[in-house]
């Protein structure tokens, strides 16, 4: 940590771990977020990647790539357990998140809107048939999912008057 917000840390009149435990809403998730920052200095794969710290000076491609690297790897070590043991020690659905959002960076919700909008959809409102041909290839990060909003809820009045409608081209799309 830089010598001067160490220094000026400490001489504040209140308990910055306080203030922080309130943040972020339970004392046990600050024990956690202290843990897992400790981890992710360790870890060698995530040491690996690059730090999260320098990514305004990455290219933007540099960024998207270095954010979904970051996010398949966190995703692998979930998915293993490696989170649930030492160093790491993850208790709680709201650690996992935790460990999330500090595994993956300030960039994390550029792949947000694929893993939380884009596969639930697939999950609750395709049909089986639309699920075994996209839902493998959009959880192993093959195809991205997307979002946009029409005029419904702002003041777009020029989305309103394009067709609702998208019709796939079998002679030009796969």
């Amino acid at each position: 940590m830089d010598p001067g917000l160490q220094a000026e840390r400490q001489a504040s009149p209140f308990s910055v771990n306080e203030v922080a435990a309130w943040w972020l809403g339970d004392e046990g998730l600050l024990d956690a977020k202290q843990r897992i920052d400790a981890a992710l200095k360790q870890d060698k794969d995530f040491l690996a990647l690059g730090p999260t710290d320098d990514i305004y000076r990455l290219s933007r491609h540099e960024r998207y790539v270095r954010v979904n690297q970051r996010f398949l790897l966190a995703r692998k070590k979930l998915h293993a357990g490696e989170v649930f043991k030492e160093p790491y020690g993850l208790t709680s659905a709201k650690q996992v998140e935790q460990f999330y959002s500090m595994a993956i960076g300030p960039d994390g919700p550029t792949i947000g809107i694929h893993f939380l909008m884009f596969l639930s959809t697939l999950r609750t409102q395709a049909s089986e048939e639309q699920q075994k041909l996209w839902l493998k290839p959009a959880e192993n990060l093959a195809i991205f999912g997307c979002y946009a909003q029409s005029g419904e809820f702002f003041f777009f009045k020029g989305l309103k008057q394009k067709p609702k409608e998208s019709c796939m081209d079998g002679k030009t799309q796969l």
